[in-house]
């Protein structure tokens, strides 16, 4: 584990918005280009229900998945280098990015420091992360759009 107290720091992941397409943000900047995106009708139909919020190293964005009929808060779901949008475990964006965590002690850390944040987190291991609450998974969705 890094010294670091700034568990985004530690999982290098940023909150983003749409200040981001100023800047070059790669993977988040790809996603939020309306412009690239209108090329892939299905694609931009399938971003339509995606608010990107957290850009997590090079290869992933986490956002909210807005489509119609889901529980609310709505569900985590990400997008990929491949522009392929899943569902990921965890009931917030913070035990979203915490999925990816492989040991029990590290989501424990980062569980806590995410509480101390003032964040509601409080899974402190691999198994208490909960499956995705997306009742249209992206996935599906992309095969019948």
């Amino acid at each position: 584990m890094q010294a670091s107290s700034d568990p985004l720091e530690y999982l290098d992941a940023r909150v983003i918005g749409p200040e981001s397409t100023t800047w070059d943000g790669g993977l988040a900047q790809a996603v939020l280009d309306d412009e690239a995106n209108s090329e892939v009708p299905h694609f931009a139909k399938l971003l339509s229900y995606f608010l990107p919020v957290a850009q997590k190293g090079t290869d992933f964005v986490y956002g909210y998945w807005l489509y119609p009929g889901e529980v609310w808060p709505p569900p985590v779901v990400c997008a990929d280098t491949e522009g392929t949008l899943f569902a990921v475990g965890g009931a917030s964006l913070a035990e979203a990015l915490l999925s990816d965590c492989e040991e029990d002690a590290e989501i424990a850390l980062l569980g806590q420091w995410f509480t101390n944040l003032g964040l509601s987190v409080t899974v402190r291991s691999v198994s208490e992360i909960p499956d995705s609450l997306v009742r249209m998974d992206p996935e599906v969705l992309e095969g019948e759009l």
